[in-house]
Order: structure tokens, then sequence, then C-alpha cells
């Protein structure tokens, strides 16, 4: 798993940091406080500001902890004028954690700081940058290691007149003639600007990485007289978009909540937390671990931590010792038929449907290649407006079950509307278990998953879709519409999906 960590104002960095995760197949993540890095290939991309790192970047390396001691390490810094000795920066700050700098390089970009210079940007210097990151793309690839230069007292020297160092900087900005867009506000990397009765406010948290500037569409906005009637850094390569969805993301805190601390409480299982705004991999990552190191001791699952989800469970025992009580009930008694379950229930739905039930439920079976389900997303969200999925705040929780369907012993869920009661999932669970090797993946308030392998006969997974309907009727009448492409997706998946109201 390689991931890459970037800071970037006005693209350079992003820019950088996109073409690299391109050839190495990475994941880019904006530096904020995240906890834990466990990657087997972790790279840094930043621009140098004054001869050294950034505060972000500095505030972000330290605070940090990299959990595995054999990842390849790498650091990418992109400047206008020169680099010095800043990856050195870097390497000095792993070395306090007991970890070597694999590799470091730095690339030439426009120059975007016009406080000081006049911005340059030209086909030449993004044909050599182009070049430079191919190069350092190849060295990566083939894990090269190299020394850099050392950071040194010349670079503190020249470092320490870093405007963010002495002063807030944020309060030589104006913005007359400013339209009230909020660009400004949307693409600052350290959220330091607000929009305020149609004009922006800045606060105390400037890293004068310039982007709000550059990038107004107005160039409304000036720092001090020293930007005045010069012109402003466009970057070619990232648009301000692409800087907006990058930055989007809210700072994650890695103190669970609440709701989260109750849940395992209630469990009183071996956890792994993860806060929301976590990299979607790393959850992946550590669930597929769990499941490979498990060796029959436990069953690993994603739950996706809600106050809708504690009061559920809250509902069959309101401390960990009433659930534990619950729970041995449970186990000792004996389960339902869960095939004869739901078949009756699927009978149901013929009786009361007619004869509209086969032309408006059964439906013909589809051969659609995007019917194939092999992404779990039961621990995701969804930003509607931003379309995307971003991790919830979810527990990685190791259940020590004997069976997988045990699981709704140990996390009772359903029991409300038509989500069958947890002796029912238990049933049902237990049938396809020893049917299809189906085992429960991700639980929330409302969703569920099952990982299992894709039936490839086309009748068994008709049957088996049958079978889906009866269990959750929402993903038919409001997911795949039909039984005959619900079982298409059977045939291509290796996860199924249920979710209810």
């Amino acid at each position: 798993m390689a991931e890459i960590f970037c800071f970037s104002g006005t693209g350079n960095s992003l820019y950088a940091a996109k073409k690299i995760a391109a050839g190495i197949d990475a994941d880019i993540f904006p530096m904020r406080e995240c906890g834990d890095l466990t990657g087997d290939v972790i790279g840094f991309v930043f621009p140098v500001y004054f001869w050294g790192l950034p505060l972000t970047v500095e505030k972000f390396l330290d605070n940090i902890r990299i959990t595995n001691k054999s990842a390849y390490i790498f650091a990418v810094a992109d400047y206008g004028g020169f680099a010095a000795g800043v990856i050195g920066a870097v390497g000095k700050k792993l070395s306090r954690m007991g970890l070597k700098l694999s590799y470091g390089n730095s690339v030439k970009m426009g120059e975007n700081y016009i406080l000081a210079f006049s911005a340059r940007d030209s086909d030449k210097l993004r044909r050599g940058a182009d070049a430079k990151l191919d190069r350092i793309i190849s060295d990566i690839k083939r894990r090269k290691t190299n020394s850099v230069l050392p950071y040194t007292f010349i670079n503190k020297a020249v470092h320490g007149s870093y405007p963010p160092l002495k002063q807030n900087c944020g309060s030589k900005f104006s913005a007359e003639g400013c339209i009230g867009c909020g660009l400004c506000a949307r693409i600052c990397p350290n959220q330091n600007i607000t929009v305020k009765d149609g004009a922006p406010v800045f606060g105390e948290s400037c890293e004068l990485c310039l982007g709000c500037l550059n990038n107004c569409t107005e160039n409304a906005i000036e720092y001090g007289s020293s930007t005045k009637g010069k012109a402003r850094y466009k970057s070619r390569l990232v648009s301000a978009v692409e800087l907006e969805e990058f930055i989007k993301a809210d700072k994650i805190s890695a103190e669970p909540s609440e709701n989260a601390w109750a849940i395992m409480e209630l469990l009183g299982c071996p956890c792994d937390y993860f806060p929301a705004g976590s990299r979607e991999s790393a959850v992946i990552a550590a669930y597929k671990e769990a499941r490979e190191k498990s060796g029959g001791a436990y069953v690993p699952i994603i739950v996706s931590v809600s106050d809708t989800l504690r009061e559920c469970i809250k509902e069959y025992g309101e401390t960990a010792e009433e659930l534990r009580e619950y729970r041995e009930k449970m186990l000792s008694e004996p389960l339902a038929d869960g095939a004869k379950w739901l078949s009756d229930i699927a009978a149901e739905y013929k009786d009361n449907m007619g004869d509209r039930f086969a032309a408006d439920v059964l439906g013909e079976y589809i051969d659609d290649e995007s019917n194939a389900n092999d992404r779990l997303v039961g621990f995701l969200g969804f930003d509607f407006k931003n379309d995307t999925r971003p991790v919830n705040e979810c527990i990685l929780v190791k259940i020590p079950a004997n069976n997988p369907w045990e699981v709704f012993a140990w996390l009772p869920f359903g029991g409300w509307n038509e989500c069958p009661a947890p002796e029912i999932m238990m049933a049902v669970g237990k049938h396809w278990y020893e049917r299809h090797g189906a085992v429960p993946a991700t639980i929330s308030h409302s969703v569920l998953e099952f990982a299992a392998p894709p039936v490839r006969d086309r009748k068994a997974a008709f049957g088996l879709a049958l079978e889906h309907m009866a269990f959750c009727g929402d993903c038919i009448f409001q997911g795949d519409l039909t039984v005959g492409r619900r079982a298409d997706s059977l045939s291509k998946s290796s996860l199924w999906y249920f979710w209810w109201d």
C-alpha cells in the first residue's frame, strides 16, 4: 500500500503528488492530523518556503507516527528559486522517530511567491518539471535510496525570515473589489479564511502560501503594497477546483467519540479505531489483514459508529453485562431454519403481488458488467454536494465468535421496520455461510454487508437473489429493481449489500 501526503497552496505540489501517485499507484491525502501511518511506501510532497518547510508540513511531521519501520519513505519538494537542504529537514525529523528517509529529491516549478518575485511559468519549466518527475517516479518504483543535502544553520538563518514565524501575516491581506464568491476560503489549506458579509476575513493561521491571492478570479486580494500591479500565478497544471476538491476534507480527530467509546465498551472485544476522515484504503487493509490472521479465532467486522446504532444495540442490553446475558441466551437457543424463513417471506411477496410479481419483481437475468460489486461501502458516508464517499467514524471489531453468524448475537442488529430481528439474522447468516460461504463484513445502523464468493451458476444466483429480496426488500424495490438484475450482480460480485429505511 502506497500513500502520499501533500501540502499545496497554488497547486504545484498537488500536481507533483498526483503525477507521482499515478506512476506508483498510490493514494494522495492532504497533510492533516491523521495519527498512525501504516503504508509500505510513504511519501511527502510539499513546497519549499524560505529554504525550509512550511509550518503545516512541520506540524504534520512532528505529530505523525510511522508504525511500519520497514516502510520505504520518500520526500519530494518543489521550488521556484532554490531547494537548499529542505529534504534534509525531513530526514532530520524522521531520524528522531528512529526512521531513515529512503529517498529525497526536488523539482523546479513555476515561481508563485509574488511578494518578492515576479510570477514565472513557461512551457519550458513545465517540460523540465515533467521530465524530472518522470525520473523521480522511476527511482521510487525501483526503491532507489540516496543521500540528500543536510539541513544546515544557513537554512535555519534564511528560514528565520519566513514571515509566519515572526508575526500574523494574515492581517496584511485586503480584498477590495471582492465579489464574495468564497473561492479563497474554500481553497485555503489551513482553513484560515471565512467569508463574512460577502468579503473574506483572514485569520491568524496564515501559511503565506498565496493560494487565495493568486487564484482570486477578480485579482481582488492584495498583500499590503507588495502585490499591487503584479501579475498573479495561475497554475496551468492544477485548477482551483482541483485544489478545492483536495483540501475540502475536515480535520481528522484521533479521539473516539462518546458513541464510539460506548459501543466498544458494550461489545468488550478487541477493536481498531478509525476516526472520521480516515483513509478508506487503511480501513480496508486493516480488515483484510484481520481476516487473513484470524485463524478462526475471531470474526472481523467494520462497524460504522452512530448514535442510532448505539441505541439499537442498547435495545438488547443497556450495559456490557446485560448484553453478555442476551448473547449467552441467543447462543444457547436453537436457531430457526433460515432457508425456510426466507422461502416463506418470498412466498408472501408472490401471493401479495399476484400477477405483477413475475413481471415487476422477478424480471430477467441481465448480463451487465456494471453490476459487479467488490467495494465495501458500509463504513462510508456520502457527501451529496461534492459527490464523494468520505469514511465515517468506524471500528474494526474482532468478535471472538465460533461461527460467523454468531456476530449478530454479539452485535444485535435489526428488529425494526422491515429489518429482520437478530435471531433471524443469525439463522439466515448460518444458512448463507453453509450454502455460499458468506461472512458479515460491515454493519451500520441501516446497512449490512456480507463478503462471499461470486455465485457463477445462473440458477443458483437467481435463487439466492430471491432470498435477498425476502431478507431485504429494499435491495430489490429501491436498489436492483428486479431479482434478475440482483442475480446478475451476485454472479459477478464478492460483496452483498443490504440497506433498510
